[in-house]
């Protein structure tokens, strides 16, 4: 299976909706207990310093968001 990784791109928000929304209605992953709409996520991911997505066999598989877990130097 081919696996390829490379940064969020806009056309990727709907895949990437569904999966978030299904981690969402799952209730085992995140505290979050809403589901988002495109317009959330869009602005929930501008607000990361990077989004990777994940892609087997040129379908989105999942996603992974980084940012600073702290202020000043510690970011």
């Amino acid at each position: 299976m081919e696996a390829t990784l490379r940064k969020f791109e806009s056309d990727d928000i709907n895949q990437a909706l569904i999966i978030w929304n299904q981690i969402i209605e799952e209730g085992d992953s995140f505290p979050n207990d809403s589901l988002m709409t495109t317009e959330e996520l869009f602005e929930w991911f501008d607000k990361k310093t990077e989004v990777i997505c994940l892609f087997l066999e040129g379908e989105l598989a999942g996603f992974y968001t980084l940012n600073p877990n702290n202020l000043g130097r510690c970011s």
